[in-house]
């Protein structure tokens, strides 16, 4: 795999990053150690959003379209500006985030069932798993609200079970390339070019 190869799906690993700082950063002002909560709390869910758009995407293509970052982008921005205002029962944020997890869900289905050379269906079926344990979790979180050890517990569940979704189903892709072990930077950098 030459460099500029290694660099195209950099982008998700700080994705990813950002997410988990954002996530730290709420929880942290929800314990109270600083800040306003409410304003943490938007900018974790709009984190979150893009993050499941963009594992859903790596899942679904093998070389992202360029829509799909315009797509990831605008669901953060949008859930970000719009995702507190409730539609029923439902905030946005909720809407947006369940749709995609869902999508995420039928994928994980829909590859246990039909599995594809360039995934791994065991990995697939694992994550399937954690993903309903995912789904199940975040529809149950914000309704425990009011009662905090619930809450937390839920909410805690929905992390674990999120992560070990997003773990099983990165392990799932499988590429050409191979391992390269005990090679000098000179052989990386003759590979490269």
């Amino acid at each position: 795999m030459c460099i500029r190869d290694r660099y195209k799906q950099r982008w998700y690993f700080f994705v990813l990053l950002y997410s988990l700082l954002t996530s730290v950063l709420y929880h942290f002002s929800r314990l109270g150690y600083y800040g306003p909560m409410d304003k943490f709390q938007t900018w974790d869910i709009a984190a979150q959003n893009v993050v499941v758009s963009a594992t859903f995407f790596v899942l679904v293509f093998v070389t992202l379209p360029e829509w799909t970052y315009l797509f990831m982008a605008g669901v953060g921005i949008f859930v970000a500006a719009m995702g507190s205002v409730a539609v029923g029962s439902f905030l946005i944020y909720e809407l947006f985030c369940g749709i995609i997890m869902l999508s995420v869900f039928v994928y994980l289905i829909i590859r246990t069932i039909r599995p594809i050379k360039i995934r791994d269906n065991t990995y697939i079926a694992l994550a399937c798993l954690a993903a309903l344990v995912a789904v199940i979790t975040f529809l149950f979180a914000d309704r425990q609200r009011s009662d905090e050890v619930r809450y937390t517990l839920v909410h805690s569940m929905w992390h674990v079970s999120a992560y070990t979704m997003l773990y099983f189903a990165l392990k799932s892709i499988q590429n050409e390339y191979e391992m390269v072990e005990n090679r000098s930077p000179r052989e990386d950098m003759a590979v490269a070019y």
